[in-house]
């Protein structure tokens, strides 16, 4: 079993790939000389054993026949001190959302959510598709991912033990359909591990003690503006006196769900519930989730995205192994209902789809600190910066209004490396390097819209792992629709 890295380890990994970026990409100082920007910072890190890294670092593996191994892989922490070789693969800042009112003008050009933690996970699934495009193209193995043969995929070979069991390959599920696991040519190598740290806590369930205690006087958003009315003193009681999911499933019906998702910090006292962005209470309403709501999602489906699980079997280490936050920023009975298996993702223990499951991850703190972290007379940035780190393709961009800077907002020309549309241009690339024919991910010559691929049955499994989650433990969460029914021209 591979060792645990330190959570410091991976913190430093990140914040040491964020230093070596250009000053474009960070927050700058304030025209007085004296008080400066601040913005929250998430990025993926990858581990393996130091002594596997090693070994693999110009070899190929023993039952792979092609060219050697691909050196994609740029090693940032060659000596943590659990003994475990770092690479931070993916990071990104931000902290701002898409009006839900202008999702309809996207057409898969504009970033919904720009904050960090949801820029970060889009950013390693952009570095994971780059990886399938290497080894389509040139052949041979990455140290972090690998082409299946068809044995592998047939047998389950090379299966991976203990915590890190890999999802079934060609099993029959509870439905009795194949498993979709099959047709997926990529997988990551057994021994990776993500991780993922974050400079400040994760904006809904897991930062509402962190938030009231940082009030000054602990008064919550006076929410009269607000898109979502307030919930009635019953509720507020009912939110002090019965647990969670008691609370949820008892105001939470078919006919309510989206007034009950609540707008940001609004109702202190109603915890353990799904909120939507952003986290002004003067801002144009959206429809996003929590940062809290999303990571809690991604811990029963994987970081895998939609179009990403196309190409790359689902198994439990795509899953994020650990969670790593500043000490200043961790409140554990936040952490520990927002995310664990005791909280509110209780009612999830005993379901899977596939092979999907709730997979918690670890919860740990730093005592690295981030210099452009939020502070009592920092000013917040409107920028955010993405970086896909790591390998032989390396997306480096500033963004505004999901957008990359000094294009206008819908012009496709702006559109960014993670968004929907390079997303999927970039998977059918994939596909046809690597002549995937049995991949129903064609272009719009079979006039399939961004929704209908997404809702493929390849993809059945993960869905109704989502919908048992939205059903069950993060009740009321609202599908954030109106950027779906386009086109991909070529």
């Amino acid at each position: 079993m591979p060792t645990r890295p330190v959570a410091d380890d991976i913190a430093d990994c990140v914040l040491a790939a964020f230093g070596r970026l250009p000053n474009k990409f960070k927050p700058r100082i304030l025209a007085d000389g004296k008080r400066r920007e601040w913005v929250p910072l998430a990025g993926m890190v990858l581990s393996r054993d130091a002594k596997q890294h090693s070994d693999d670092s110009g070899v190929a593996d023993d039952d792979h026949h092609g060219p050697s191994m691909i050196p994609t892989a740029v090693q940032d922490k060659p000596n943590s001190s659990s003994g475990t070789a770092l690479t931070c693969v993916a990071l990104a800042t931000g902290m701002k959302c898409l009006p839900h009112d202008k999702l309809p003008l996207a057409k898969g050009n504009v970033l919904h959510d720009c904050h960090a933690e949801i820029l970060a996970m889009r950013a390693f699934n952009r570095w994971l598709v780059d990886e399938c495009a290497n080894l389509a193209e040139e052949g041979g193995e990455s140290l972090w991912v690998r082409r299946r043969s068809r044995g592998r995929q047939r047998r389950g070979a090379d299966r991976p033990t203990g915590e890190c069991d890999e999802i079934d390959d060609g099993a029959v599920d509870e439905s009795g359909e194949e498993d979709e696991a099959e047709r997926r040519p990529f997988e990551l190598r057994e021994d990776v591990r993500i991780h993922m740290y974050c400079s400040e806590a994760p904006c809904g369930d897991a930062s509402m003690e962190v938030l009231a205690r940082g009030m000054a006087d602990g008064t919550p958003w006076d929410t009269t503006t607000s898109a979502s009315g307030p919930p009635s003193s019953r509720d507020e009681k009912t939110a002090t006196e019965n647990s969670p999911n008691e609370q949820r499933l008892e105001e939470a019906d078919s006919s309510s769900k989206t007034t009950n998702l609540l707008h940001g910090r609004a109702f202190f006292s109603l915890v353990g519930i799904v909120r939507r962005k952003p986290g002004r209470v003067d801002a144009p309403p959206t429809m996003s989730k929590s940062c809290s709501d999303k990571l809690a999602m991604k811990q029963c489906t994987g970081l895998l995205s939609s179009f990403t699980a196309l190409l790359v079997n689902p198994t439990a280490n795509t899953y994020l192994s650990s969670f790593v936050l500043p000490a200043r920023a961790m409140v554990r009975e936040s952490i520990e209902r927002a995310f664990g298996a005791d909280g509110r993702m209780s009612d999830m223990a005993m379901f899977s789809s596939g092979g999907f499951r709730f997979r918690p991850f670890e919860v740990t703190t730093t005592t690295s600190s981030f210099a452009w972290e939020k502070s009592e007379d920092a000013v917040a940035s409107n920028l955010s910066a993405v970086a896909v780190l790591g390998g032989r393709i390396q997306h480096q961009e500033v963004l505004i209004n999901g957008v990359l800077q000094g294009r206008k907002i819908f012009d496709p020309r702006g559109a960014s490396s993670l968004s929907r549309r390079r997303m999927w241009e970039s998977v059918l690339d994939v596909v046809l390097k690597a002549q995937l024919v049995n991949l129903e991910i064609s272009p719009c010559a079979d006039g399939q819209t961004y929704e209908q691929v997404k809702n493929q049955p390849r993809l059945s499994a993960r869905g109704r792992m989502k919908a048992e989650v939205r059903e069950k433990a993060l009740v009321g969460w609202s599908r954030n629709i109106g950027d779906d029914q386009w086109l991909l021209e070529r």
